[in-house]
């Protein structure tokens, strides 16, 4: 028989055979045969599984803490598990060392270990995220698989599936993004749409766009907002290159550098200063150096203009 255990409320603890327990509830970790050194506090809390639990499958769990009224009500297993808010952690078989709270907040994990997902909702239909952080409402919501992604801010990253190796930092950072990895998003909405991989966005509204855009480099205020295809451009400052669309290889540093009307297709351009080469189109190769250097240039190819307001 069991030792060593605190058991108070209807059917709490009914089939536990282990020992050092506090569990308290009606129906409290009721059909958890194999939890051990635990606390389960809450009605249904941890109940466990009928016909499945309490027939001694699923190891029931050792060093585990589960709170609140329906609480992981059909956890199975896992160890050093701290999991509050109902339907949070619901079905939890293997998982350890994780950290869930909030009304269903990692309810679908099966294996998934050492993740931390902290808000209503938060990554909560994850079944194998491995040393993963998702914290805000809805943040993570529709994680599946994969690994190392830190997603915090409400609905940030919360269409990402099978994703690893993202960050999104901000409310709505990466919202409709479904790229699988190695993204960087930092800034309310910053990178909201992305599909591809292997981009730096930092900046309210940075990136605002994109999808199947790689390889970007944003940083500031609606950086690049209108970028939606164009891969490897380099936009640093406020509004820098926002109305590229499809252009490529373009940088464009200083307030409101580069194109800032939505549409521009140019490849190959380098613009610093202040509202340079801010009317280019389809231009390409050129370079503006200085405040509105080549600011009235379109379609312009191969131009060099450098110094205050220099124009063509």
């Amino acid at each position: 028989g069991s030792n060593r255990n605190v058991i108070i409320g209807n059917y709490a603890g009914k089939d536990v055979q282990r020992d050092c327990n506090v569990i308290l509830g009606a129906m409290a970790a009721q059909y958890l045969r194999r939890a051990c050194k635990s606390v389960i506090i809450g009605t249904y809390a941890g109940r466990g599984v009928n016909g499945v639990t309490n027939a001694g499958v699923g190891c029931g769990g050792t060093h585990n803490v589960i709170l609140g009224h329906g609480t992981a009500q059909g956890f199975r297993g896992g160890s050093c598990n701290v999991i509050s808010g109902f339907g949070a952690g619901t079905s939890n078989s293997t998982g350890n060392a994780n950290v869930f709270i909030g009304r269903r907040a990692g309810h679908c994990n099966l294996i998934g270990a050492c993740n931390v997902f902290i808000g209503n909702y938060a990554a909560c239909f994850a079944t194998a995220q491995y040393y993963s952080v998702a914290l805000g409402q809805g943040a993570g919501r529709k994680l599946t698989s994969g690994g190392c992604n830190v997603i915090i801010g409400m609905e940030a990253g919360c269409s990402l599936t099978a994703a690893s190796q993202v960050v999104a930092l901000g409310s709505c950072a990466m919202r409709c993004a479904t790229a699988t990895g190695t993204n960087i998003a930092i800034g309310p909405s910053a990178g909201k749409c992305l599909t591809a991989a292997r981009n730096a966005i930092i900046g309210f509204n940075a990136g605002l766009a994109a999808t199947c855009a790689c390889m970007l480099s944003l940083f500031g205020q609606n950086a690049g907002s209108c970028n939606t295809l164009g891969c490897r451009n380099t936009y640093i400052g406020s509004c820098a290159g926002f109305g590229n669309t499809t252009g490529s290889y373009n940088v464009s540093i200083g307030h409101k550098s580069g194109p800032q009307t939505c549409g521009a297709t140019g490849l190959n351009n380098i613009t610093m200063g202040t509202y340079s080469g801010i009317s280019i189109s389809s231009g390409r190769c050129n370079i503006f150096f200085g405040r509105c250097a080549g600011n009235t240039n379109t379609e312009g190819d191969r131009n060099i203009a450098i110094g205050d307001n220099v124009e063509l």
